[in-house]
């Protein structure tokens, strides 16, 4: 009986003693409160940002932000996209179009996923800033 005690209360104390030497903070995760959304986005923005000849190197399901892009409307909700590196045919939702207020004379910038499944390839676009 006294044997059992010692295991359980080692096996309790033991990771709290670890935790103690290891330093204050060293394994606590954030909570989604504390986490800083805006920092860990412009990282990786960064990695995304590309020119429309870089985009069409990515691979397919690549997410990448395009900027300095004029839109020419081409259906519904189809768009050939330009930029000084080339172009791309566009998905581009009529609800995002709107949410952004864009002119057909603004230069945007796009945040998309590059589809290569599709012949020819596009960018289905969820979000567009007018700059």
């Amino acid at each position: 009986m006294k044997r059992q005690t010692a295991i359980i209360a080692a096996g309790l104390l033991l990771p709290l003693i670890a935790a103690k030497a290891a330093g204050p903070g060293a394994h606590e995760t954030p909570t989604p409160h504390q986490l800083n959304h805006e920092a860990s986005r412009s990282e990786t923005e960064a990695a995304r940002v590309a020119t429309l000849a870089q985009a069409k190197q990515l691979a397919d399901a690549s997410s990448v932000q395009v900027r300095d892009i004029q839109a020419q409307k081409l259906g519904s909700d189809t768009y050939l996209l330009r930029d000084s590196s080339g172009q791309i045919r566009a998905t581009i939702p009529i609800a995002v179009l709107e949410a952004a207020a864009v002119a057909p004379s603004d230069t945007i910038t796009v945040e998309g996923t590059l589809d290569k499944k599709q012949t020819p390839w596009q960018l289905r676009v969820y979000r567009v800033e007018k700059r």
